[in-house]
């Protein structure tokens, strides 16, 4: 697998990478989801989940830098073995084709409500999925700088939000601390789902050209200014919707921009909804670039680009069977609850074993 200079990102290139990975589907969805567990506190939840995620890399941290010179895939034969190693690149690959599933089947979703009614579903599909394609065909590098480019749009994400604050109501925040610990924990998991993409630095950690010290904080201040993120646009949304408001609209973010109106722009929630469609297709990206690598090592496709169209095929059949929203949402549940095994329980075990076995051994990196 190529590593050279030329095929490798920056530290820079690395923050943004994480975050448009991060930043996708969810912003649509967050603060209805923690409103269901904490109500109008739930934007501490989120900060918990943050503080999780950060704690989370000092696992991934240790892991990666001790498998310096080596990728994920050979990291876990090193640890555990070949055998063991095949069954769990085999369990990553059909995880992060089941990822790009729900990425396409929530995108898919949302821009029949809202912008494209009477549009075929596989002509939505098939439209993010061929863009996904024609740039995970290129290498890492050319990727990072993508991300760079479109990252500047989250100024207009953050931008338009305030215009809800003309019809803000603080009280809507208060009280403070009327639910228990048990609540916040459940907002917090909630939270967990929607920033899931900070795992692929386990992936892409061979490709990158920098300091430990600077790739701890790149990753660090990418997760954190997800975090923010969310906390921001929950707390916006919170300000604007009363309780018994809040938890009769599905997409609060994009009815609140809906509600604004002035003599010289109109609909932000179609502004709003256009750019975040660059932000959906960049987690689909990085999801399906991590599902060409495993095809590599799975499957017999020697040459990435054959994997990204083989992985791009099969996820944009797989998403044409999902038709009802109840076949939707349990399929995202079920997501849900196998990414713990993925993103905690598994590096966990590998940084454990590791140690104990004193893996790689001195001089044979």
């Amino acid at each position: 697998m190529e590593t050279s200079l030329n095929n490798r990102i920056s530290t820079t290139q690395v923050f943004f990478v994480i975050v448009q990975t991060q930043i996708g589907i969810s912003i649509l969805t967050l603060p209805r989801d923690v409103y269901g567990a904490v109500e109008w506190e739930g934007w501490i939840s989120i900060a918990i989940a943050g503080a999780v995620i950060q704690l989370v890399l000092l696992i991934y941290v240790p892991l990666v830098f001790r498998f310096k010179h080596h990728t994920f895939f050979t990291l876990t034969k090193i640890t555990l073995g070949t055998p063991i190693s095949v069954f769990i690149n085999l369990g990553y690959f059909f995880y992060f084709i089941s990822v790009s599933i729900l990425i396409l089947i929530l995108y898919y979703r949302t821009i029949a409500a809202w912008l494209l009614p009477v549009t075929p579903k596989w002509m939505i599909m098939l439209l993010i999925i061929s863009a996904a394609v024609y740039l995970v065909r290129e290498d890492i590098h050319i990727i990072g700088r993508f991300y760079a480019l479109v990252s500047g749009l989250l100024v207009i994400v953050i931008a338009v939000q305030f215009t809800g604050y003309t019809s803000a109501n603080p009280l809507y925040l208060l009280p403070i601390g009327h639910v228990g610990i048990k609540d916040y924990i459940e907002g917090a998991q909630s939270s967990l789902q929607a920033m899931l993409g900070f795992e692929v630095l386990l992936f892409i950690y061979p490709f990158i050209q920098g300091a430990k010290k600077k790739v701890i904080q790149s990753v660090s201040l990418a997760i954190w200014f997800t975090v923010s993120l969310y906390i921001f646009t929950t707390v916006s949304v919170f300000l604007f919707f009363s309780p018994d408001e809040i938890e009769l609209v599905p997409h609060p973010v994009l009815y609140m921009l809906k509600a604004y109106s002035s003599p010289f722009i109109d609909r932000l929630d179609l502004i709003f909804i256009s750019i975040w469609i660059v932000s959906v297709t960049t987690s689909l990206i990085m999801y399906l670039y991590l599902v060409s690598l495993f095809t590599q090592v799975i499957l017999p496709i020697k040459k990435r680009k054959t994997g990204v169209l083989f992985g791009g095929t099969l996820i944009f059949a797989i998403s044409m069977f999902f038709e009802s929203n109840e076949s939707i949402d349990a399929f995202g549940e079920f997501v849900s609850k196998i990414s713990y095994s993925f993103i905690f329980y598994i590096p966990a075990v590998l940084l454990i074993v590791a140690l104990i076995r004193k893996k790689p051994e001195r001089g044979k990196e």
